[in-house]
């Protein structure tokens, strides 16, 4: 038996259920924020786990028994095992496409959508019956299940380190606004300190010279280009290239007229 993370109603997708799922039953010590919501909506016993170093994958020497662990060799049994905890909360659909848009993983601690989750009274591979913490309560509104909001979403990814605190968003924010302005200020004041070089008139005529042998009539756009883009390189004004193509022109106009 198990049950499936995501919309609520597929079709009227108002709220998205999420599966948690906590492979290291110490996470419930170290984020107190988890804990309280898993103390506070739907929740259960998964799999057993080392009691030494909270392994999760095991050497079954007695289905649901006895096991041995496969990365520190401790031999027990299932009352001295410890037990993963998976809960279920809904968010809002807004929340869960902005926060949970998918797989999010925190240190030992996953949110799920479009996956699934075995509920009591299934049994592990292990040879382990799911056990309820705290059931779905019928009776209850939203089944028991506890819906967050927003802002508790947002908190509890801050405690898995999963998104930084609003206080270092904020001021990251704000060192980026600064050290953009900084590099805008730079680039302008680079920008204001170049220096563009005016070609005196015998090196207007000596581009000239150079630029006649590729010109055709009527097609002076890509020479123009060619010129406005090179002059910029080498940072010459403006007016100098103007220059070169003002009299590039007419010279090639009193050619043609046979001046």
């Amino acid at each position: 038996m198990g049950v499936v993370g995501g919309p609520v109603n597929p079709f009227k997708p108002v709220s998205v259920l999420v599966l948690v799922d906590i492979d290291k039953p110490s996470a419930l010590d170290k984020y107190p924020g988890l804990k309280s919501i898993v103390e506070s909506t739907v929740s259960w016993y998964t799999g057993p786990r080392c009691p030494k170093c909270e392994e999760k994958h095991l050497e079954v020497l007695e289905p649901g028994v006895k096991f041995k662990c496969s990365k520190c060799d401790v031999e027990f049994t299932l009352s001295e095992a410890k037990r993963g905890v998976a809960a279920l909360v809904t968010v809002d659909s807004s929340t869960a496409e902005k926060y949970i848009p998918g797989t999010v993983r925190g240190g030992d601690v996953e949110l799920l959508l479009n996956n699934y989750q075995l509920i009591p009274p299934s049994l592990h591979p292990s040879g382990v019956k799911y056990e309820w913490i705290k059931p779905f309560d019928f009776e209850a509104p939203n089944l028991g299940v506890r819906a967050l909001v927003d802002s508790e979403v947002v908190s509890l990814l801050e405690e898995l380190g999963v998104l930084k605190p609003e206080t270092t968003r904020t001021e990251e924010r704000t060192e980026k606004s600064a050290s953009t302005i900084v590099a805008e200020t730079q680039e302008k004041t680079v920008r204001t300190t170049v220096t563009l070089r005016k070609l005196g008139d015998s090196e207007i005529l000596e581009v000239k010279e150079l630029l006649k042998p590729f010109y055709v009539p009527e097609h002076r756009q890509k020479l123009c280009l060619y010129l406005a883009g090179h002059g910029a390189y080498s940072k010459i004004h403006p007016v100098s290239k103007n220059r070169v193509q003002r009299t590039l022109g007419i010279t090639l106009r009193e050619l043609l007229r046979g001046v």
